[in-house]
């Protein structure tokens, strides 16, 4: 989609800048209305089914991969927290 999005705003510049004609640029608007018409029946689905992932179109990360970094930011998280209570012990703010 990224990619969809910087060729849109390329050729809007070059339609301003003159080097298209209203021709190719009404072809790419029509183009480009094709995608995000594209993009609403995927997010429908979605919606519809409650299937989550990627289509393809919208890039979503894998619920498992997504899982997996959650587990690991709150390990970090637990390893930071005992860390800290560890370092207050041996100073003696936490008996």
């Amino acid at each position: 989609m990224t990619d969809v999005r910087d060729n849109m705003i390329e050729a809007m510049e070059r339609l301003i800048s003159g080097d298209m004609d209203a021709k190719t640029g009404q072809a790419i608007a029509s183009l480009g209305k094709q995608l995000v018409d594209t993009a609403k029946v995927e997010v429908a689905f979605i919606k519809t089914t409650g299937i989550a992932g990627s289509t393809g179109f919208i890039n979503i990360a894998d619920p498992t991969e997504a899982e997996a970094q959650e587990k690991q930011k709150r390990l970090e998280q637990a390893k930071q927290s005992k860390f800290n209570v560890e370092g207050a012990k041996e100073i003696g703010h936490v008996k």
